[in-house]
């Protein structure tokens, strides 16, 4: 099925599929049930849909929940105890460089999962920054300026030169053979470093304030700027043709109180605005820099780099926050990781991200995909602390810019009402009838008029009186009475039967010594005469308020931990805070409270409020999302899921199998609430049948878990509005005869577009797959093969209603090809070729006939002489998308064993995000590398490649993005060289992989390769192997004879049989194997 793409600008992650079927993607203890694939995968919303599960240890036992795939897979692979605090990091090939206090050290990082210290070098001051260019490391230093090595060798780092600057420098930038360096209050300094054992000072300005941050265009040099100097923070544009000189151009103040860092990509300036989060800035005009748009960050960004499209934000506490940034007018969250310490600095590679936080982190930041909430209404520069919903309308208390009345009629399309900037920090709401009573910090209850819920007004308020300087932090209105949980102040109790004129009733305090209150009531829960509260210290409190203006304390109990949040459900009180700290109390008796339960800190961190509806507990995790627990037996809750969200979650309310989150930074969240599925058959242990029912469109995961433990499959199942019609044809062509040498490259990625469409949710009677011999591709034991690859099979197969019923087609055609035809079959009797007339003809037909829309993908020798066969007229009445593997007059590679090759990392592309133009890019750059050019027709014009091929992006199937361990990577390569005099050249490669590498080699494409060519030899490979000395892997190749350039394709394979994607070496054999020097020719006149 191929629909139009709703979700644009997302990223997704990525993934390998070889022709296999979906796997199990947690670890999983052998006898705890496991799940690795659900069928049908794809489902309407509102319609049961019932599902065959499959995997192991499955049983009578066995339960299973559906909940929404947040999309935010980000992890931490590993770390490097730095043993000093790190303060900044620069990574190159397989070496991470990082400066921790008074030491450089330099950090081994090919196995990401157990990164090794290769040497420290003692600095003489604090280490502020890192770079590393062209083999040489150059370091500044708190008080002794900037210091050189050359790291060659990198166990062996050799001392070159160094300068003093002004004390305190920041940040460091290159162009050509200066570095510009941002030097805190001593402003920009301009260093020549063309000898770095002789570095010089050439050119320096002062700021208005102190230099941070600095990013390097041509003759442009981008600073940053604090406001230590009362001027405000900002980026400031200098003119640096004279690097001797600089002349400042233009500035443009921002919002933070510190502009801390600054990266550049074309002319946008992204700059890390510590509290004001991220800043987009538009540097088109030098002399008149203007922000763009923003995207405020929890904690402080301190540093960023963008990367394709997305930005990565060293965000202090908060840890590293990930932002697409591909429409810069609209900045969208993606996710964040939490890191164990402060992340100061990041350094991005190979979709790794290598954090300075305390320690050196290493963060996979390739698993990204949507996500699968309902609604979301991002409220920046506020944080979203506390929510409360009333029919249509959802209540935001706002830490930063007040209270929030959203209309959620549509929970996927909230719609704000209006914002009321209240005195204080709100940090929660309650509403009674039409008036909203908020929780304000340090400015008491504030109680405002919502009954023009686009004109709310305070009408009155009351000052925290229990104690002076306490904070308000939870609200709760009964009969006319406010509880205020008080933070010093107790528990506050008012009346507000007036709610013009609010007035104390009584408080009560939770601790007290020496005459003065200790109290640190965090939350509060009224339920008839008791009020129950969260002290962090205390505990559960139990308190008569039966008299509300004489509270009196009827129990406490304190089983061990800090207390944020509570709530109170069937004689039991749910408590969560500090650590993962999740205890349940048994109140039936208030005076004699005690432990049921409780939850060890292993499942998730701080809790910051709970709610329990019918027998499950969402817990309100901050930074990492919501938690669920069945509480159905008090004595042993049950963990059933996480949920991720954009944000920190703070505060949550489920009304309606809808969870609305007050989602910190990520504003209003709406999400489905997860459902407790039970098996209606249990085949054996390797399936079991269940119903699903989801009213909301989506992507979900399915966990399985017993006693013993359990798995997930993220996105397991899709639901969709509408289900189109999709059917696809697959043909591996030519066959099995002696004179194809590329028949098993050809069912290596038949088999795998098999697969993908599967995984996408094509029902597999909606595939037909035409082979000259059975092929089992989906490895059940059974054939998936409908037809033979012949002409008659193709032509009935398109003219049949099978076809003719679809809403979408799609074709593939995989094999050999000449120019404008298609090899279908080829034995000792037979020889068929479809013609691109031919097929042209089926498809105007089908199309005319039936209105469907079709997507033709041919991986063929020469594929790209069928635009013109197949081009529309215009006002044709339909729709046509054709991808060819190459050019009209190229050769297509089918090498590797069918990795080396357009097709499989179309598929493989595919498969991880199901977007057809995204996965013909990605395929079409790694086949550039060896000058193969495929094409892209995306309106059928005949013209290929151009800015309306690519403007329409269409998901294929459900559009799922996949989740896998990550690939290896090749890092670095040999040089691209022009070899004279000789024949051999070494071949050198380095890695970086999750797991250890086991295989790295070489396959080599000499010029002019043609696959067709009846003498064509096999392509040859080189084995590579570890060199110590060198740390990388080498090997020699000695057959450099033909002229032309060769492409050497360099892979790394882990001992999880993963392999990495190509990287290209390219080797020339010039026309003249010598230095060609012709003598002068003098002219006279």
């Amino acid at each position: 099925m191929i629909r139009p793409n709703k979700l644009s600008g997302k990223q997704f992650v990525r993934l390998i599929l070889h022709a296999l079927p979906l796997f199990l993607l947690a670890a999983t203890s052998i006898a705890a049930p496991a799940i690795t694939s659900v069928e049908p995968p794809v489902g309407i919303t509102g319609q049961e849909l019932e599902v065959t599960l499959h995997g192991t240890g499955l049983n009578e036992n066995t339960r299973v929940v559906i909940f929404p795939d947040s999309g935010n897979r980000l992890q931490i692979l590993g770390s490097a105890d730095t043993i000093y605090s790190m303060h900044s990091v620069a990574v190159v090939c397989n070496i991470a460089y990082v400066t921790a206090e008074y030491s450089l050290q330099i950090i081994d990082v090919r196995i990401s999962t157990d990164p090794v210290l290769l040497e420290t070098v003692n600095l003489p001051s604090y280490g502020m920054e890192i770079a590393v260019r062209s083999g040489v490391a150059y370091v500044l230093t708190e008080s002794h300026g900037l210091l050189i090595f050359d790291i060659s060798d990198p166990v062996n780092p050799i001392p070159l030169g160094n300068v003093l600057l002004p004390i305190q420098p920041q940040a460091i930038a290159f162009e050509n053979h200066y570095a510009y360096v941002a030097n805190g209050t001593g402003g920009l300094q301009v260093i020549d470093v063309l000898d770095p054992r002789h570095p010089k000072i050439v050119g320096s300005n002062t700021l208005p304030g102190g230099a941070t941050g600095i990013a390097v265009s041509g003759h442009t040099a981008f600073v940053t700027n604090d406001s230590s100097t009362g001027v405000g923070s900002g980026l400031l544009v200098f003119d640096v043709h004279d690097p001797t000189e600089p002349v400042l151009l233009g500035s443009v103040q921002t919002p933070g109180v510190l502009s801390m860092d600054v990266a550049l990509v074309g002319q946008t300036a992204y700059v890390a605005d510590w509290d004001a989060g991220l800043q987009i800035i538009d540097v088109r005009n030098p002399q008149q820099p203007a922000i763009i748009s923003s995207a405020d960050t929890p904690g402080d960004a301190l540093s960023v780099v963008v990367v394709d499209n997305t930005a990565y934000v060293a965000a202090g506490n908060s840890g590293l926050q990930v932002i697409d940034v591909s429409n810069t007018s609209k900045p969208v969250y993606l996710g964040s990781i939490q890191t164990d310490d402060r992340a100061y600095d990041v350094s991005v590679e190979n979709n790794l991200a290598y954090i300075a936080a305390g320690n050196l982190e290493i963060a996979d930041i390739g698993n990204i995909t949507r996500s699968s909430t309902i609604g979301m209404l991002p409220t920046p520069p506020g944080s979203a602390r506390g929510v409360t919903v009333v029919n249509t309308t959802a209540y935001i208390a706002d830490y930063d810019l007040g209270l929030h009345i959203i209309d959620i009629s549509d929970p996927a399309v909230p719609v704000l009402r209006s914002t009321l900037s209240l005195p204080g920090n709100a940090l929660d709401v309650a509403v009674s009838g039409n008036t909203a009573y908020v929780a304000a910090y340090k400015q008491g209850l504030q109680v405002v008029d919502v009954s023009d819920s686009n004109n709310p007004f305070i009408i009155g308020s009351i000052a925290n009186f229990a104690v002076e300087g306490s904070w308000a932090f939870k609200v709760e209105v009964v009969n006319n009475i406010a509880y205020l949980a008080s933070y010093l102040g107790g528990l506050q109790i008012i009346d507000v039967a007036d709610p013009l004129e609010p007035t104390k009733l009584g408080y009560i305090e939770t601790r007290t010594q020496n005459g003065q209150s200790l109290s640190a009531v965090r939350d509060v829960v009224v339920r008839g005469g008791t009020a129950y509260l969260a002290d962090e210290w205390v505990g559960l409190c139990i308190v008569d308020v039966s008299n509300p203006a004489f509270p009196s304390m009827r129990s406490t109990i304190r089983p061990g931990g800090i207390y944020y949040g509570l709530t109170v459900s069937d004689n039991i009180a749910y408590l969560v805070g500090y650590n993962g700290l999740f205890q349940l109390i048994d109140i039936s008796d208030p005076s004699h409270p005690f432990l049921r339960s409780s939850v060890g800190t292993t499942t998730y961190s701080n809790g910051w409020d709970i709610a329990v509806v019918g027998q499950t507990a969402y817990i309100a995790a901050n930074l990492l999302g919501i938690h669920l627990f069945d509480v159905n037996n008090p004595a042993e809750p049950t963990f059933l899921a996480s949920i991720d969200t954009l944000g920190g979650v703070y505060d949550l309310a489920v009304v309606d199998d809808i969870v609305y989150v007050a989602d910190g930074e990520g504003g209003l969240c709406t999400i489905a609430a997860p459902q407790q599925i039970v098996p209606h058959t249990v085949s054996d242990p390797a399936e079991i049948k269940a119903t699903l029912l989801m009213h909301f469109a989506g992507d979900y995961t399915l966990r399985v878990f017993d006693g013993t433990g359990g798995s997930e499959l993220p996105g397991a199942v899709t639901f969709l509005d509408q289900l189109p019609e999709a059917k696809a044809v697959i043909v591996a062509g030519y066959g099995p005869h002696p004179s194809n040498k590329l028949w098993d490259e050809t069912l290596v990625n038949a088999s795998h577009a098999w697969n993908v469409l599967v995984a996408q949710g094509y029902p597999r009677e909606n595939i037909r797959y035409l082979s000259p011999v059975p092929v089992d591709a989906d490895g059940d034991g059974q054939s998936d093969v409908f037809g033979d690859a012949t002409l008659n099979a193709l032509r009935s197969t398109l003219t049949s209603p099978w076809a003719t019923g679809a809403d979408d087609l799609l074709l593939y055609l995989v094999g050999h090809g000449s120019s404008k035809n298609f090899v279908m079959k080829h034995t000792d009797t037979l020889h068929e070729e479809l013609a691109a007339w031919k097929l042209a003809g089926w498809l105007d037909d089908l199309q005319a006939d039936h209105g469907m829309r079709a997507v033709g993908v041919l991986e063929a020798c020469y594929s790209g002489s069928f635009l013109d066969a197949l081009q529309l007229e215009q006002g044709a009445g339909f729709e046509r998308t054709l991808l060819t593997s190459s050019a009209a007059s190229q050769v297509s590679i089918l090498g590797n064993n069918g990795l080396t090759s357009f097709s499989h990392r179309f598929w493989e592309s595919l498969y991880e995000q199901g977007e057809l133009v995204r996965a013909f890019t990605e395929a079409s750059d790694m086949m550039a590398g060896f000058g193969q050019t495929p094409w892209l027709d995306g309106n059928c014009d005949g013209l290929p490649n151009t800015a309306a091929d690519s403007a329409r992006e269409t998901v294929v199937g459900r559009g799922y993005n996949f989740q896998s361990p990550l690939k290896p990577f090749v890092s670095c390569t040999s040089p691209d060289r022009v070899l004279r005099n000789t024949k051999s050249a070494l071949l050198w490669a380095k890695t970086v992989s999750t797991n250890p590498v086991s295989r790295v080699w070489a396959e080599i494409i000499p010029p002019g390769y043609d696959p067709l060519a009846p003498d064509a030899p096999p392509l040859p490979t080189v084995e590579l192997t570890w060199s110590e000395s060198r740390r990388r892997y080498e090997g020699s190749y000695g057959q450099f004879i033909k002229r032309g350039t060769y492409h050497v394709a360099l892979y790394a394979r882990d001992n999880q049989q993963v392999v990495s994607l190509p990287r290209i070496s390219r080797f020339t054999v010039p026309l003249f194997p010598w230095n060609l020097f012709l003598p002068a020719v003098i002219f006279k006149e």
